[in-house]
């Protein structure tokens, strides 16, 4: 059953999934459902997670004091979101609890703690807000902004399937597709850019970009999330242990690793520019050494290899963000930002010129 076109369908499709694979991520089953019923789908799902019994005990609903109608959105290795209603400021909020099977385990409960000391430092529209925090049954949980959307992921592979021959009035307005495609790409890369750097200035770095943790609000303006791997480093400096930790195709190539912990971040967004202006991952491979081996020797196809249509500038800036070598990339997520506002603008980039940017 590849394209459920009812709710009863949807369920059974998440009932056997679950039976098959084990517990499932709600919020991406989702995006596979048609919009007309997706709410719907949502309840029922969440409804069938309380009750269905899982191999190795099953998954139960919590329950939270000031907080109503929890609906489990997915699991992470860290931590299990439900979206809840909070009567008393009549808003939906999200709600991370610590995976019950990670309370006992002090490395799980450190980096919680440190995902809510990042959130509680930060104040930018691009980076999902933190309400508050407590703990219930001896689970300590976050309260956090609900950001209703889809996330990068969904947007690429949504507006990859369109059909190119589908007239442009019909087409979502967020996606990646028609004359102001390229344009739409660049704001989003360079709001995502601002608030990354945000959080650079202040001292937090985080460490595990990518599509999945950014996700789109209604307006269509980014908001990074899951700050589960946050590092708060006063000597910015990142220990080669530190490259095992997030995804391996937003991870700079460790050969050439210039030490800075805001390295990272830079090279992700520059990963993720390449694929919002494609649809297309920059680096093939099907294991880590592969990827990695193409990223450090810089074995990617040029954009306009893809899309002729590219702008030339953009291209320019993609390349330079995602060059193999520390010092031919942008110093700073301020100086990506900045390139990309000259495109936006109109003005002439400073990735053609041989020269560092950024600090």
């Amino acid at each position: 059953m590849e394209n459920p076109a009812t709710v009863e369908e949807s369920v059974e499709l998440f009932l056997s999934l679950m039976e098959s694979s084990g517990p499932l991520d709600l919020k991406q089953f989702l995006d596979r459902i048609p919009d007309a019923i997706r709410e719907e789908t949502e309840a029922a799902c969440a409804v069938a997670m309380g009750v269905y019994h899982l191999p190795g005990g099953g998954r139960e609903i919590p329950r939270l004091s000031g907080f109503e109608d929890l609906i489990l959105l997915g699991e992470g290795g860290m931590g299990t979101v439900y979206r809840a209603w909070d009567p008393g400021r009549s808003r939906s909020v999200a709600i991370k609890f610590i995976r019950e099977d990670r309370v006992a385990r002090g490395d799980f409960r450190s980096r919680f703690d440190r995902e809510a000391r990042a959130l509680a430092s930060l104040s930018h529209p691009g980076i999902v807000r933190l309400f508050g925090r407590g703990e219930s049954g001896g689970r300590h949980y976050l309260v956090m902004e609900f950001v209703q959307g889809w996330s990068l992921r969904t947007l690429m592979d949504r507006s990859r399937s369109r059909s190119d021959a589908e007239p442009e009035g019909s087409a979502h307005p967020q996606l990646l597709r028609g004359h102001h495609r390229f344009q739409r790409a660049a704001q989003i890369l360079a709001e995502v850019a601002s608030a990354v750097a945000h959080a650079h200035e202040r001292g937090v770095f985080h460490r595990d970009l990518k599509p999945e943790n950014i996700q789109l609000g209604a307006a269509g303006h980014p908001r990074v999330i899951d700050f589960g791997l946050a590092g708060t480093l006063t000597s910015k400096s990142i220990a080669d242990k530190d490259f095992l930790l997030g995804t391996a195709m937003y991870t700079p190539p460790r050969r050439h690793a210039s030490g800075s912990a805001a390295e990272r971040d830079i090279w992700a967004l520059g990963v993720m520019l390449y694929e919002l202006a494609t649809l297309r991952s920059p680096f093939g491979g099907t294991t880590l050494q592969e990827l990695e081996d193409a990223a450090e020797r810089g074995n990617f196809v040029r954009p306009s290899v893809h899309d002729e249509s590219i702008p030339r500038d953009l291209e320019l800036i993609i390349v330079k963000a995602i060059s193999p070598h520390p010092a031919d990339r942008y110093g700073s997520a301020v100086a990506l930002e900045q390139d990309l506002l000259r495109f936006l603008g109109g003005s002439p980039v400073l990735a053609g010129l041989h020269q560092p940017l950024g600090g």
